[in-house]
């Protein structure tokens, strides 16, 4: 008969909203980010039964997806600001100025042109690494936009670099929605919103022709 494997749980400073599980030598280790130390005990439960769906492969409970993502939007403000205390993540993240293009004067200018500079000005940074699965990204706890290191270049369109800056912005505009116990931030009026860019076709366009190149897609998974 099988000896079960033993469990290891303990709070870990991680500098992003992260929560691990991995099963060695017998041992369940199980590391909760630190942010959830005080965490209701249905909040706990929801993050076992997170990490031992994923742990086992098997399908998340909705209910817990739900409690979780509800928690986690609610203390969003906290959790901001403490992960970026944590991480150093403005000092580090904050590289804006590429070598083809800056971040910030093109906030500056979709900002002006489709939110009446309403918008408060994130954390914007080139990726670290030139990845090939994701051309930006908003990551609301920092409050950070981050566009692709590979998109730097004196070939890539203006239209484009605007379209991706005005798609992240949206994301901080409209936020997210707990949807059936999973967080879904694509929704219909964000869609809706989007289409008001300007250049949204020939910039969706010019993303589908690049990403389909073989010198695109081929590259390491880096990200």
């Amino acid at each position: 008969m099988a000896t079960p494997p033993k469990l290891e749980v303990r709070y870990y400073p991680y500098s992003t909203l992260t929560h691990t599980i991995r099963l060695r030598r017998n041992v369940i280790k199980v590391r909760i980010n630190q942010l959830f130390m005080k965490a209701p005990p249905s909040v706990l439960e929801a993050v076992a039964q997170i990490l031992f769906s994923r742990l086992y492969q098997h399908k998340t409970p909705r209910e817990a997806l739900h409690r979780y993502h509800t928690f986690v939007e609610r203390n969003q403000p906290r959790f901001r600001v403490l992960l970026r205390s944590r991480a150093g993540m403005a000092p580090r993240l904050h590289h804006a100025k590429g070598s083809h293009h800056h971040l910030e004067l093109i906030f500056d200018q979709i900002n002006r042109r489709y939110f009446h500079s309403k918008l408060p000005l994130p954390i914007l940074s080139w990726s670290r690494r030139a990845g090939h699965t994701k051309l930006g990204e908003f990551h609301s706890l920092q409050h950070a936009i981050v566009i692709n290191r590979r998109l730097d270049s004196d070939r890539t369109p203006a239209v484009v670099l605007e379209y991706l800056m005005f798609h992240e912005m949206l994301h901080m505009k409209h936020g997210a929605e707990i949807r059936n116990g999973r967080r879904v931030v694509h929704t219909k009026p964000f869609r809706e919103d989007e289409k008001r860019f300007e250049g949204y076709h020939a910039a969706k366009d010019w993303i589908r022709r690049m990403t389909q190149l073989p010198e695109w897609r081929h590259q390491n998974r880096n990200f």
